[in-house]
């Protein structure tokens, strides 16, 4: 069939930053028809981040393709009733604003249910729309640091760092699951709904095994090796020339396979290390008794010999190291457009595969308001009309 899963799906987008736009671009992967509503003038903010490639911010392009943009100014009435008429006939709404904002739009909830009641109407927002923090703003770094997140980043002696934005890509994730459930909620049972998702509760939600036994009153002295100290051969070692490569050995299956390495034997069969409990017990000098025999020798011997036997294990590579790794473009994960506007373009491919409703990402970021005429042209507006909107500078 191809065209993707959601083929056939309008998605009104009313985003910005990370959260929101990674959220509908994944949708507009999946195949759906995705409009971008932007303000006129610089249009979302993303589109003004640093680096730029062909003029073209990177961090735009990283969230936003797949999409179509239309410039409306929401602070005029026509504006208002234009994406009122987009939202007539769309299958999602989706909004990142601070909780209220919308509502004073005139785009709320409410207001979007009104003209269309089978929508699916996602918010996204830092804490969510009601509670004592519901209206006050919110970034990734200040989610990751509110939920626990960012202190795992650190051993305590030293500042957490935080390269990724984990609260932001995760809250994406949770609220694409989110429109996909209400989606198949309304096939299912008819009908349409308001979906939350937030910031904190998403980054809250990625500490599943160490919130466990916090939340029971137990041991909360977690540090960076608290995942060696859980599972004893796991973690990050350093070869002779200070390169770095992991192990992961969660059980005794996998760590006793390493015993047919034989600088590894004396480790693995000792008493002290052999079993689970007896690793979790001495994590720290079995971490250390690695460490010594593991920083002897480069790191390709050991990946090599640890693959022999089956073990888990995998040299730290940098970003673009990992994108010349030979699994992941065999699997597609780099795709390459063409395009008269960005030239050839590589991107991150769509994680998963569907076999019947192909995915393929067809579609760079669109330029500022690329398809507003089309979009409005659809909906029944005369070119008069547009010349005359554009005049007023409800559109652009």
């Amino acid at each position: 069939m191809g065209d993707g899963p959601l083929k056939g799906v309008r998605i009104v987008d009313m985003t910005r930053h990370v959260a929101g736009p990674f959220c509908t671009m994944i949708l507009g992967d999946m195949g759906a028809d995705v409009i971008k509503v932007e303000p006129p003038g610089k249009g979302s903010p993303e589109r003004a981040a640093t680096p730029t490639y062909r003029g073209m911010s990177t961090y735009f392009m990283g969230s936003n393709r797949s999409k179509k943009s239309v410039v409306l100014n929401m602070k005029t009435p026509e504006g208002v009733s234009i994406l009122k008429k987009l939202s007539e006939t769309a299958d999602v709404f989706v909004e990142n604003l601070r909780p209220g904002v919308c509502d004073r739009l005139g785009v709320g909830y409410k207001d979007i249910s009104a003209v269309n009641g089978r929508i699916v109407y996602c918010s996204i927002s830092g804490y969510g729309h009601d509670g004592p923090s519901s209206r006050r703003p919110s970034y990734d770094l200040v989610a990751q640091a509110l939920s626990g997140l960012l202190s795992l980043y650190s051993d305590g002696r030293a500042p957490p760092m935080a390269p990724l934005g984990l609260a932001d890509l995760t809250t994406a994730m949770v609220a694409t699951q989110a429109i996909l459930a209400a989606l198949l909620a309304r096939e299912k049972q008819h009908v349409g709904q308001f979906v939350e998702v937030s910031l904190l509760e998403s980054a809250a939600f990625l500490l599943q095994y160490m919130a466990m036994p916090v939340l029971q009153g137990m041991d909360t002295n977690f540090d960076h090796l608290t995942r060696a100290r859980q599972v004893g051969f796991m973690g990050i070692y350093s070869d002779m020339s200070n390169r770095f490569f992991v192990i992961e050995a969660p059980d005794d299956g996998v760590f006793q396979r390493a015993a047919a390495i034989p600088e590894l034997k004396e480790i693995v069969t000792s008493p002290k290390f052999s079993t689970r409990p007896a690793r979790a017990s001495n994590w720290q000098e079995l971490h250390q008794v690695l460490q010594g025999v593991l920083s002897q020798k480069p790191r390709e011997y050991w990946i090599r010999e640890l693959e022999k036997v089956d073990v888990p294990c995998a040299a730290v590579k940098t970003v673009a190291e990992a994108f010349q790794d030979p699994q992941l473009i065999y699997r597609g994960g780099i795709v390459e457009l063409q395009d008269e506007v960005t030239g050839k373009l590589k991107m991150l491919n769509l994680p998963m595969k569907f076999s019947e409703t192909a995915a393929r990402v067809t579609k760079r970021p669109p330029l500022l308001g690329e398809q507003t005429d089309e979009i409005l042209g659809a909906l029944g507006y005369t070119k008069d009309e547009l010349l005359a909107l554009r005049g007023k500078g409800v559109i652009s």
